[in-house]
């Protein structure tokens, strides 16, 4: 996990319930049992029968609920999105699009093996949808039209995901890797390299604070904003 320390969000249902075979078999027991095996061993251990054998039940028991293993990690990854704090400050629209992003960036810190998985399964659940409606609101009261909407909904997200994918390996990588890649750098021909030379220190150590994540973010805003003005 990464360093930063985020909390769990409160609204978390399947995180906090009692697990194993007395929970019963149903669609929802199903669902906690691979919740419980997803935070233990991640996402790519997510198989049909590794689940069932988490709960105690029948290998192909599972199947009665989620015709492919595909389908439960849609509905596992439903429940990822469900735990995005949805509450945003009385505020001016920048700082509401902020904490909702930071919040969106945040799940994805605390899950990232589920990175992977919420970039090649179309976000479809019933929690998907209430946090992209909350975020596209939020864009939309700041001014942008519709096309706008959209682009900075994506852009906003596609960020999030390249950035904690970068962070949850960055942040948790031994300290000798970033002087590694930093003595590579500088083994380039200067004449050719200059200002990677020169940058070097900064280019091994980008990711490894939430230092980087923040004027990323913060030029997103700032550039939305102006678009926004600009309608």
């Amino acid at each position: 996990m990464p360093r930063r320390r985020v909390e769990q969000s409160s609204d978390e249902p399947v995180a906090g319930r009692k697990r194993g075979p007395r929970a019963g078999t149903s669609r929802e027991a199903i669902i906690e049992g691979a919740w419980a095996l997803a935070m233990r061993e991640g996402f790519e251990a997510l198989t049909m029968r590794a689940v069932a054998s988490e709960l105690g039940i029948g290998a192909m028991t599972p199947y009665t609920y989620f015709r492919a293993r595909e389908e439960l990690i849609a509905a596992l990854l439903d429940e990822v999105l469900g735990t995005i704090p949805l509450e945003l400050p009385e505020a001016a629209w920048a700082v509401r699009l902020e904490a909702l992003v930071r919040a969106h960036h945040d799940a994805l810190l605390r899950f990232p093996s589920a990175i992977p998985h919420l970039l090649s399964t179309p976000m479809t659940g019933p929690k998907a949808a209430v946090f992209a409606e909350v975020l596209m609101q939020v864009l939309h009261d700041g001014g942008l039209v519709a096309e706008d909407v959209v682009g900075g909904f994506f852009a906003l997200a596609g960020m999030n995901y390249g950035f904690a994918s970068f962070e949850s390996r960055r942040m948790n990588a031994p300290p000798e890797g970033a002087a590694q890649t930093r003595a590579t750098l500088l083994t380039l021909p200067p004449e050719q390299f200059p200002l990677t030379i020169e940058v070097a220190t900064q280019l091994a150590n980008f990711a490894r604070t939430g230092a980087d994540y923040d004027f990323a973010l913060s030029s997103m805003i700032a550039g939305l904003s102006a678009r926004a003005t600009s309608n």
